[in-house]
């Protein structure tokens, strides 16, 4: 009885600990919690917990807003209206949620598969060129169009919203490269790893 009585009064602290703390809302639609220290003219400075040494820093440029503990809510991002592709607080929170959006529901398995294929061939060369492939492939994925019949929301009417589609494209793009990064050195690692087995006194560097 005692143990579980220890165990509430456990998750009741942190969750009052976690609810105290501040929130750094990025452009990229991340989260940093902490607890604002102090800021500069081009940085923000907070602490991860209260009562903690070591402060960590975060450029202006990253932010959109910060949210307080209190539920005071201070905006960073600002529009600069003599840039007429600048986006507004409206247009920017669309653009964040379809970042969200993508990096939840968006998988790029083709993409990692390709990167694997391209990869596990790559492994029959002398090893000084077996990266070159993958290398190649990663940079031509990041270049690619992004077919927008293939995202997915959670609320599809969203996918008419061109700001929204914009952050969605953005995130995505850089999801469909890590899946090439990881598909192509799974796949590389795969090639390696069946050239030695079938060539033991050969392997892919004297192949």
């Amino acid at each position: 009885m005692k143990k579980i009585v220890l165990i509430l009064l456990t998750i009741v602290f942190a969750t009052e600990f976690l609810s105290a703390q501040d929130k750094i809302e990025l452009l990229s639609g991340k989260v940093k919690k902490g607890i604002i220290d102090h800021e500069s003219d081009g940085y923000i400075f907070y602490k991860k917990k209260e009562g903690a040494f070591l402060k960590n820093r975060i450029s202006k440029e990253r932010i959109f807003r910060i949210i307080k503990s209190a539920g005071d809510t201070t905006y960073v991002y600002k529009q600069d209206t003599l840039t007429e592709d600048d986006y507004s607080i409206a247009q920017i929170e669309k653009h964040i949620q379809g970042q969200i959006e993508a990096r939840k529901y968006y998988k790029p398995w083709k993409t990692a598969l390709g990167g694997f294929c391209v990869g596990g061939v790559s492994g029959i060369l002398p090893l000084f060129y077996a990266f070159l492939p993958p290398g190649l492939y990663v940079t031509l994925v990041g270049t690619w169009h992004i077919d927008e019949s293939n995202f997915v929301a959670s609320d599809e009417t969203l996918l008419s919203d061109e700001y929204f589609t914009n952050g969605y494209e953005l995130a995505a793009r850089g999801k469909k490269v890590r899946y090439a990064v990881v598909g192509s050195l799974a796949g590389l690692a795969a090639g390696m790893t069946i050239m030695y087995i079938v060539y033991p006194y050969q392997g892919p560097s004297t192949w």
